[in-house]
């Protein structure tokens, strides 16, 4: 009889500790328990505004893959850059999720470090800190090589037959047009592009 109103009671207080945990200041605690945080936050107490304020598109990232291949006739063969990885990726946005955040950090790390005061910075501070960079650095680490992943996956699927030697991924970040300027017809869009260094093919399974 007294159970249910004690279990929801206690129910109730983990809410709310696990609430306060997500929206609160980064410190060590909430830091340490955050993958427990954002597992019950995110799947049923995330809003969704894209009724009322939808997210404006920032930025195109596009992936580019360039392969050297041995040739009958030259010993070495290198193609330009081309976009191979489009056509899957209209099925599977697999390489897009990873070329946004390889570099990437979450909103929440990205805000803490645009406000630090590195003149002024606290032990807390600095413990944070290292452990965003670390966490950052691991990130990139396993979006690199899902990437390269997938780009081999590609490499052996448009060139069949070919001994590949190695293979290289380039990133183009390109601005989309202002609203204001839709209707210019010579608009130049503003393009950056990371490019990364060359590796040798891994076997994976076919898709």
């Amino acid at each position: 009889m007294y159970l249910t109103p004690i279990f929801l009671s206690i129910a109730l207080c983990i809410h709310f500790c696990l609430i306060l945990f997500h929206v609160m200041p980064k410190n060590p605690i909430s830091n340490e328990i955050s993958p427990v945080v954002n597992a019950y936050v995110n799947p049923f107490f995330t809003q969704n505004w894209h009724l009322f304020s939808p997210n404006l598109l920032v930025r195109n990232d596009i992936v580019y893959m360039q392969v050297k291949y041995k040739g009958s006739s030259t010993p070495m063969i290198q193609t330009n850059y081309k976009n191979y990885l489009s056509p899957m990726n209209r099925m599977a946005r697999i390489p897009m999720t990873e070329a946004t955040m390889i570099n990437g950090m979450n909103e929440d790390d990205r805000n803490f470090i645009m406000k630090l005061d590195t003149g002024h910075i606290s032990k807390e501070q600095t413990l944070i800190q290292k452990d965003i960079e670390k966490r950052t650095e691991e990130q990139r680490y396993r979006m690199r090589t899902l990437l390269y992943r997938f780009a081999s996956a590609t490499a052996e699927k448009y060139f069949a037959g070919k001994q590949i030697e190695s293979l290289r991924v380039r990133i183009v970040h390109e601005k989309p047009i202002p609203f204001s300027k839709r209707f210019e017809k010579d608009f130049k869009k503003e393009r950056t592009h990371q490019d990364f260094e060359w590796e040798t093919v891994k076997p994976v399974i076919p898709w």
